[in-house]
Formats: structure tokens, C-alpha cells, sequence
């Protein structure tokens, strides 16, 4: 007999539900792996240091396989009031998967909304486009988190800062207004300029 801690039962039970959402994306050679990993730490010969150690080995295995999906960090300026901004995602499994994009705005300077059924090859990256909608200049941001569509979390949540700069419609409008009316202004006054030129050539 021997004796498993709560937190080592909290990493077996982890491992056991992340390598059953996995299993689909890895080849049986991986998934063996993961799963005498699991087994290893019921091995009833273990001394409780060694048992322990292989639960360290188990945690990273875990985190491994969390990470094998994940999105680029990054950092962008916004020049206008609806503008896509390019991420990355990467997809390290041998085998396609399919994920959503699940995305919250840092405030209410931009509204974005979730990128869902993001289709990604095995082994590769793909730049997924997302729209933004730019209520007012400033500082913002947005954190991306990726499902998979049983609904397991990969990766971490990251969040991407923005730098709004953008001049808000009225002020585009008092600006355009403003240069018709200094430009007809100087056509007024070159129109009154060349008839006062003619008046002064007929006298």
C-alpha cells in the first residue's frame, strides 16, 4: 500500500482528462508515452522523493501537451476605426485541429468579438485576421484564449496592448469643413483680384 497527496492526485486526475482530450491529435507512439507516464507514479515500489519526482516529470509532460497549440505574442498601433490585426497561431500536434478563438477587449475603446472554427494543419502555423471596431483614441488592449472544440483550454491566454490613434469622425469632419472653407475663401479672393484687374485695365 501507499499513499498518494491531494496534489498529486489533482495532477493524476489533470493529466488523465488533457491526455484523453489530446488523444485524437497525437500518434499512438506519443499517446503511449503520455500514458505510462500516468502509470508510472502508481508503481507501488516507489520510495515517496522518487514518486514525487516522477509527479514533477508528469506536471511538465502535462504543460507540454497543453502548449503544443498557442498564439504569437505582439503589440499594435490603430491608425483607423476598423482595422484587422494579424496573430499567429501554432499548431505543434501531428494531426490537424480545429479550435476557437476566444477574445475579451482590456476596456471599451474597441469591440471585438470570438474567431471561431480556426482550422489548423498539423504541424504548422496559420495568421488568423481580427477585426477590431475603434470607438475612441487611447490605450487598450485584448487577451486571446484558444478552446478546442471539446472544449479543453490550450495554451496561455495572451494579451495583445494597443496604441489607438485614431481621429474621431467629428473631428475629421470639422477638419474637412474647415479646409473648404479656407480654400473658398482664397478662390473668393482671387476672383475679387482678377476683377480688380480688369476694372483698372477698361479705365
Amino acid at each position: 500500500y501507499f499513499n498518494l497527496n491531494a496534489s498529486q492526485v489533482r495532477l493524476m486526475q489533470t493529466a488523465a482528462a488533457r491526455t484523453n482530450a489530446s488523444a485524437a491529435f497525437l500518434d499512438s507512439a506519443e499517446l503511449e508515452n503520455y500514458k505510462l507516464s500516468e502509470i508510472k507514479i502508481l508503481n507501488p515500489e516507489l520510495s515517496s522523493n522518487n514518486r514525487q519526482d516522477l509527479a514533477y516529470d508528469l506536471a511538465a509532460l502535462v504543460n507540454s501537451l497543453r502548449d503544443r497549440v498557442r498564439v504569437s505574442t505582439g503589440k499594435f498601433t490603430i491608425t483607423s476605426t476598423n482595422q484587422k490585426l494579424p496573430i499567429t497561431v501554432a499548431n505543434d500536434f501531428i494531426k490537424p485541429i480545429t479550435v476557437d478563438l476566444l477574445i475579451r477587449s482590456t476596456n471599451e475603446r474597441v469591440f471585438i468579438t470570438d474567431i471561431k472554427k480556426v482550422a489548423l494543419s498539423g504541424k504548422s502555423k496559420l495568421q488568423v485576421l481580427i477585426p477590431v471596431k475603434v470607438y475612441t483614441s487611447g490605450d487598450s488592449g485584448f487577451v486571446v484564449k484558444i478552446r478546442g472544440t471539446n472544449g479543453y483550454v490550450y495554451g496561455e491566454s495572451v494579451m495583445y496592448p494597443l496604441k489607438i490613434a485614431v481621429i474621431s469622425p467629428v473631428a475629421t469632419w470639422i477638419t474637412t469643413a474647415t479646409a473648404v472653407v479656407l480654400f473658398g475663401a482664397a478662390i473668393l479672393k482671387s476672383l475679387r483680384r482678377l476683377r480688380k484687374r480688369r476694372i483698372n485695365h477698361d479705365q
